[in-house]
């Protein structure tokens, strides 16, 4: 059995394929909140400032108040935007951006 070394011009494909795979995986969960957001409204985003006492499920019965479909599920997609877990500690001082559907 022959042991190949990875030239140069094997690796730069690999690469590339890599990055484009990356940057779809990112875009998803901003595109999944667009999709289904879209159907009701306009969507924005804000980003709001977490403040001292803040949970992400209380930011997002604050500002889901309005989707259909509940805090639950709200916080997945905030979750999802942000690309953190449900279960994140988020602290004071920083930032999550936000969905806002304007009718």
């Amino acid at each position: 059995m022959r042991v190949r070394s990875i030239s140069g011009r094997k690796v730069l494909p690999v690469i590339v394929v890599t990055i484009v795979i990356l940057l779809c995986l990112l875009f998803t969960g901003v595109s999944k909140v667009r999709a289904s957001e879209m159907q009701s409204g306009r969507v924005t985003y804000e980003s709001v400032r977490i403040e001292s006492g803040d949970s992400l499920w209380s930011i997002c019965e604050r500002y889901g108040a309005d989707d259909p479909e509940g805090t639950a599920a709200f916080m997945k997609k905030v979750a999802s935007l942000n690309q953190i877990g449900q279960d994140a500690t988020i602290h004071a001082g920083n930032y999550l951006m936000i969905p806002v559907v304007s009718p």
